[in-house]
């Protein structure tokens, strides 16, 4: 299931249902993610690398 983590720039805001409109003109059917997250920032493991690619 395409699943979609989106961390904004600084004094940037942005609803699901924007970010699902884009994805609906730019991408494939089959590529449009079903959930969408908005988080402050990326998830990191221990290492510090990021847990989403």
């Amino acid at each position: 299931m395409p699943r979609a983590v989106i961390v904004l720039k600084a004094q940037e805001s942005a609803s699901k249902d924007s970010i699902l409109d884009l994805c609906r003109r730019n991408l494939g059917r089959h590529q449009i993610p079903r959930i969408i997250e908005i988080v402050e920032k990326s998830p990191k493991s221990q290492t510090g690398i990021d847990s989403h690619r």
